[in-house]
């Protein structure tokens, strides 16, 4: 079990304690060329600026947020903990790491705490790149270099890609990829020679931009707040023009279910004549996951709808085509093709219903497109007996369905 010796975030004498108990032995960063520590210093929480992850694509993290905040409650400040590192650069303070610990201390209510100044060194041959990129590596230094296992290959391979771009620097040459990953402490996580380290080298050397490029990650805690300062979307609310508005996942695992709960909120618009707004969102750390997440959701819920109506195809066709020869009419003139959907946009979705009822006096057929000379942007088209008849010599109106079911994408 870690050393406890903790004081209250309240106690007068915190810095004082802090400076007696942690000397720059314990520096986290004493390792990372790029930063030389300052001093420490007592912060005004809200001065601490988080910046982005880069190495992760996101600000916050849901992490352990709950056991720190839990941790923070019952013991105050472990004064064995390196204080909150950060850098002073375009007059702000902006934050290396402890991002969890920042979001704890907020929920909390915790208005100041230990800080753990650095300044940027001048005179190293990589001092040149630029501050975002310097803090993004020395983040992924302090838990490279940490004996836990925080920093994984695709952290290095982010951070790097993020230093490359941000420092116009070619990532297909090997020297450049081994002197970043270096700086930010790879031999100390992983061996040498080991897997870990070649891995990263030959991710970086053959990067796709699809496969690598990280999102602007939202944890959860982030979706919720945003939802409550929008009007656009809810998570299973009404809007006050009626439209349901609700909120899915797209998760390449789990879409099979997925996509039929999408379906039915659309057939259940479309059935009930109201129209309903849906949020997607996928938990891919990279563009290419998040876009195969989307995709793969949207094809399965064209595969499984055409699956549903394909299943009645030829019932339905049995019971029109008797009916067809009660009137005296060949009794083959409604072969069914099978239903084909295509997406033209991942930005909006129309899903259509597919029609068959029985009626007291009359039913309503679904008649194929090869039989229908006015064009619809509709599949499925609902006709009256009365004018079976005529609609093989003749147009007819067709009545469309008046729901609308529309997806919104926040990638």
């Amino acid at each position: 079990m870690a050393a406890r010796k903790c004081v209250g975030f309240a106690d007068p004498q915190i810095l004082q304690k802090a400076k007696a108990t942690l000397t720059k032995a314990e520096d986290p960063l004493k390792g990372f060329p790029l930063l030389k520590f300052v001093g420490f210093s007592l912060e005004l929480l809200r001065h601490l600026y988080t910046t982005v992850n880069q190495c992760r694509g996101t600000q916050q993290e849901d992490g352990n947020v709950s056991a720190i905040q839990a941790s923070f409650l019952a013991w105050g400040w472990n004064l064995f903990e390196w204080p909150f590192p950060f850098v002073v650069y375009n007059e702000i303070r902006n934050l290396i790491d402890r991002r969890h610990s920042k979001k704890a201390a907020e929920l909390i209510g915790i208005p100041k705490v230990l800080g753990a100044q650095y300044k940027f060194v001048d005179d190293h041959e990589w001092s040149w790149l630029t501050p975002d990129s310097k803090l993004t590596m020395a983040g992924v230094y302090m838990n490279a270099t940490d004996g836990s296992c925080n920093a994984v290959v695709k952290h290095f391979i982010h951070a790097t890609m993020f230093v490359c771009q941000d420092n116009n620097l070619d990532h297909t040459d090997i020297k450049i990829v081994k002197a970043i990953i270096e700086l930010m402490g790879i031999d100390q996580r992983y061996p040498p020679n080991g897997k870990g380290k070649s891995q990263v080298i030959n991710a970086c050397l053959n990067w796709d931009e699809d496969d690598i490029s990280m999102t602007e990650k939202n944890t959860e805690g982030e979706v919720a707040e945003y939802l409550e300062t929008t009007d656009k979307f809810a998570n299973n609310a009404v809007d006050k023009e009626g439209t349901k508005l609700l909120v899915m996942t797209a998760e390449k695992a789990w879409n099979k279910r997925y996509a039929w709960d999408l379906l039915r909120h659309l057939l259940e618009a479309e059935q009930d004549d109201y129209n309903v707004r849906i949020l997607v969102k996928s938990k891919g750390k990279t563009a290419k996951e998040v876009r195969e997440d989307r995709q793969d959701l949207f094809t399965k819920c064209v595969e499984y709808y055409a699956l549903a109506t394909n299943s009645y195809k030829d019932t339905a066709a049995t019971v029109i085509n008797d009916r067809f020869e009660s009137i005296g009419l060949p009794s083959n003139l409604i072969d069914f093709p099978n239903l084909e959907l295509s997406i033209i946009s991942w930005s909006s979705l129309q899903i259509l219903t597919p029609m068959i009822l029985s009626l007291p006096s009359s039913f309503i057929a679904i008649l194929p497109e090869a039989l229908i000379e006015v064009k619809s942007s509709r599949l499925f088209f609902l006709i009256f007996p009365s004018l079976v008849a005529k609609m093989i010599c003749i147009s007819f109106v067709s009545t469309s369905l008046s729901g609308n079911g529309i997806i919104e994408l926040i990638d």
